[in-house]
């Protein structure tokens, strides 16, 4: 069971949400905050992925772990399990980007690695980092 402080902002976040304009359905004479909602719009809402950037600042790299200041607390999260090289392009879903990837730096939320392509040349990869990578209640994850 949901606490009534969750129920309350659900509710003031679908009144916030508008219904879609269906043009086949008849005109409603109900007011627009009562006007259904569909479950997709307020899942989008609530759980959105990645954007940790508009809540994180100072970040670091430590080989493959991102340190970052998240709303005043320090906060870390192991990227390795989930990017990985391809051919010398770093991509989510994957894992182990850190056995073939060296010399990573950050440039704001973009993680940027000299990779090895499968020819044995490298290729300086990047990805970012704000797609997936997630600060929420708390702590800082990969939500994909």
């Amino acid at each position: 069971m949901l606490p009534a402080l969750t129920l309350v902002a659900l509710a003031h976040l679908a009144a916030a949400i508008p219904a879609p304009n269906n043009s086949t359905a008849p005109a409603s004479t109900a007011p627009a905050s009562t006007a259904p909602v569909s479950t997709a719009a307020v899942k989008s809402k609530l759980f959105a992925r990645g954007g940790f950037w508009n809540s994180c600042r100072e970040c670091n790299l430590w080989y493959w772990t991102i340190n970052c200041v998240c709303n005043g607390q320090w906060m870390s999260c192991d990227l390795n399990p989930y990017i990985s090289n391809n051919d010398g392009t770093l991509v989510w879903y994957g894992r182990g980007f850190g056995d073939s990837c060296s010399g990573c730096n950050l440039q704001s939320a973009t993680l940027g690695c000299n990779c090895r392509k499968m020819d044995g040349s490298y290729n300086w990869g990047t990805i970012n980092l704000n797609d997936h990578l997630t600060y929420g209640n708390g702590r800082l994850y990969i939500d994909y």
